[in-house]
């Protein structure tokens, strides 16, 4: 069963920073990242107001992760005490991830020295930023989609589902329930 506290999309904030997601989903990551410690980077695609950025970056800092965040529109909140404070600017790429920084992002998919890295999809469209990004990673890096079930479909992993193979989904699926986010691994 939802609950309004834990899963309420729309009114959702980290560190007093918007950020779109259910609550309920954060632990999953955190217990994911727990879980999985040869993870050495994080990538976002999509930082939208920067609260989910924010509390990847914590994460990554904990973890003594390396964390990079990519979106077309530098939000105001960048600006913000927290933002500041972790110096998130250095961490973010402004521009389209799938035009003008599309190079960026493959170069960073293809770098050897973060791997495994874990791609987290939550952009615009994130069907096809799936598809077009997967075939980049290396076996053994990490996928994971926010919107499961609402944004991004079962039937929407089928272009590249020979070179993925679903992780940490009975998490995903556990009560409470809904969960938003799923995981695979490039195989």
């Amino acid at each position: 069963m939802a609950y309004f506290r834990t899963h309420d999309v729309f009114g959702s904030r980290f560190c007093g920073l918007e950020m779109r997601q259910y609550w309920a989903d954060l632990p999953i990551i955190e217990n994911f990242l727990n879980e999985h410690l040869d993870i050495v980077a994080l990538i976002e695609l999509g930082t939208f107001r920067a609260g989910m950025s924010i509390f990847l970056k914590l994460q990554c800092l904990a973890r003594n992760m390396r964390f990079w965040t990519f979106d077309w529109h530098r939000p105001a909140e960048m600006d913000s005490l927290i933002a500041q404070a972790l110096d998130l600017h250095r961490d973010f790429v402004l521009g389209d991830f799938m035009q003008e920084r599309k190079d960026k992002l493959i170069g960073l998919l293809s770098w050897l020295e973060i791997k495994p890295l874990l791609l987290y999809v939550d952009g615009g469209n994130k069907p096809l930023e799936f598809a077009t990004f997967i075939p980049y990673l290396k076996p053994g890096d990490y996928v994971a989609v926010h919107d499961y079930s609402t944004e991004f479909k079962e039937v929407d992993a089928e272009p590249v589902a020979n070179l993925i193979e679903r992780v940490y989904w009975e998490q995903c699926e556990a009560p409470p329930q809904p969960c938003l986010t799923r995981f695979w691994r490039r195989i």
